[in-house]
């Protein structure tokens, strides 16, 4: 499991109504992932993952919950 303490998410004009499912999604997907390695990271950030109004909120989250697995395990 990867534990996060505080999380932001800044996504694209339109998505102001997505934000808390994108968000509550990315808690769940990397809730699931199976860690071997501990680490401590005080700030991760994300970039390069492109959103548009059609991706669904599940689709989305994976791509952030991907970036941030490979980025602290990965």
């Amino acid at each position: 499991m990867i534990h996060i303490d505080r999380m932001s998410i800044q996504l694209p004009n339109g998505f102001e109504k997505r934000g808390h499912n994108i968000a509550r999604l990315v808690g769940e997907y990397l809730q699931d992932v199976k860690a071997t390695k501990t680490a401590a990271i005080d700030v991760l950030s994300v970039s390069g993952i492109s959103a548009s109004q059609n991706d669904s909120d599940e689709s989305i989250a994976n791509n952030i919950a991907e970036s941030i697995i490979q980025q602290s395990i990965g």
